[in-house]
């Protein structure tokens, strides 16, 4: 998806993106090769604090600038719903001791991970005569108890509430935002298996899964639109009615 957003934002607004990407160097070059001259890929580990503050430096520096972060990195490890005692009783029982490990995963990727790119960005932003815009991806998971795991719900439900109250903290020479898609065809949702795909699809009011083309046009559309702030704008085909 992010590949989508950053041609979305070269094409209509000219933008020069710099890629992030955690180990994987080979497809952050296919990326690049996709995008216009002057785009460049920074590996950072955005689960961690000290690579989202490199990171946002290493960007300022190499593009001469920064006027827009869209954070776009999430992470979760599919878990059923009714999978609660890893947390409540492992004091009690001899269970999973990875389960409390996948909720500070999943909290640092998907809450943490726009703080610290705001406190990395404020500086820059606000130097800036225009300002700056972070904008972060959620889901509809975190707006109903949906999604692959419960605490991918739960942290995804915290991003939004993030992104409101660094609004009002960052205002108003800053703007955050968030974007909340449902489903999408990636190779991450082809792991969900045909079955689950099929009757999410049947679930939505539109029948169709969400069209990743429409998550980067709605990004550029947030970029567009300096009155929006402290939003979040589902995109998911009406799986919410």
């Amino acid at each position: 998806m992010g590949l989508v957003i950053a041609k979305r934002l070269t094409s209509q607004h000219n933008f020069i993106v710099a890629i992030n990407y955690a180990s994987n160097s080979t497809r952050a070059q296919e990326a690049l090769a996709a995008l216009p001259k002057g785009c460049v890929a920074i590996q950072a580990d955005v689960s961690k604090r000290d690579e989202c503050l490199n990171l946002v430096k290493e960007a300022h520096d190499k593009l001469g600038g920064l006027d827009l972060i869209v954070a776009n990195a999430g992470w979760s490890r599919p878990t059923p719903f009714n999978d609660i005692g890893n947390m409540i009783l492992m004091l009690q029982a001899n269970l999973d001791a990875f389960t409390e490990q996948d909720w500070d995963t999943a909290y640092a990727f998907n809450v943490k991970q726009s703080l610290w790119l705001a406190q990395a960005s404020k500086p820059i932003f606000n130097a800036n005569e225009k300002g700056g815009h972070l904008i972060i991806t959620s889901s509809v998971a975190g707006t109903r108890a949906s999604g692959s795991s419960m605490a991918y719900s739960v942290t995804k439900a915290a991003a939004i509430h993030t992104s409101k109250c660094l609004a009002k903290a960052l205002a108003p020479k800053i703007r955050v935002n968030t974007i909340s898609p449902s489903m999408i065809k990636t190779e991450w949702s082809a792991r969900f298996g045909e079955d689950k795909i099929k009757a999410h699809i049947a679930g939505n009011a539109l029948k169709k899964m969400t069209d990743i083309e429409d998550v980067g046009m709605t990004v550029a559309w947030m970029v567009e639109c300096e009155s929006l702030t402290a939003q979040n704008i589902c995109v998911d085909a009406g799986i919410g009615l």
